[in-house]
């Protein structure tokens, strides 16, 4: 309970410094968020912001993974009879805070507009529906995507440090760059995805459903070398 008032806290102060560097006043709603979640194209702020947010959350999803290790982790595969279906079963457990946490980033975003001013309400050029899609969807697809990836780092190694040597990979994967990079599975949560309406978002959505699934297969393979190995 108290982690999760510190994540909440957390996710709101960072919101608040990406709409703040908007400038809200002069923007409508969405292009405020638009602006404050950009992604690697944007600002150095809107990167370490965003990446930091959903990095971050990814790897205190998995963290305690790497404390279950071994008999737990024995214990817990015995219990749902094979890989995949345990594995599943983790998907499950987690699959509330990686839908809430692009939902909770745009409501505190938005109380942000409100509290510095900001009173316009014009819908997206882009239309409403591409634009909530990249936001809520492939936002929380990609958190997804860190989170397989962490996980499969982490039940991979005895501690925590290969979640966290994951962590700085995606990180550094991630690093600002001047064009979009819709293949690279990093930093697809950005709202400059959401600019050209379906034609920019759908390949963002097939590039994290791709990887997802090679994430998950790699993880299942990892699963079974623990298996073979304690």
């Amino acid at each position: 309970m108290r982690s999760g008032a510190i994540v909440a806290g957390g996710l709101f102060l960072t919101a608040g410094a990406l709409v703040a560097s908007t400038e809200p006043k002069e923007l409508t709603l969405f292009e405020a968020i638009t602006a404050a979640l950009w992604g690697s194209t944007g600002t150095y702020l809107q990167f370490i912001g965003t990446a930091i947010v959903f990095i971050g959350v990814a790897y205190l999803l998995t963290a305690p993974y790497a404390e279950r290790r071994d008999t737990w982790m024995q214990l817990e595969l015995l219990r749902y009879g094979s890989n995949h279906r345990w594995l599943i079963a983790v998907v499950r457990r987690i699959a509330l805070p990686v839908a809430a946490l692009p939902l909770g980033l745009s409501v505190a975003s938005t109380a942000w507009y409100l509290l510095l001013g900001g009173r316009t309400f014009t819908l997206p050029t882009v239309g409403l529906m591409p634009w909530l899609f990249q936001l809520l969807v492939n936002g929380a697809l990609q958190l997804l995507v860190y989170v397989l990836v962490l996980l499969t780092a982490t039940i991979g190694t005895s501690n925590r440090v290969g979640g966290l040597a994951a962590a700085a990979v995606l990180l550094a994967l991630g690093f600002p760059h001047r064009q979009p990079q819709p293949l690279l599975p990093v930093q697809l949560s950005g709202m400059g995805y959401a600019l050209d309406g379906w034609r920019s978002a759908l390949p963002v959505t097939a590039t994290l459903f791709v990887t997802t699934t090679a994430t998950a297969l790699i993880a299942l393979l990892v699963l079974q070398r623990l298996r073979r190995t304690t």
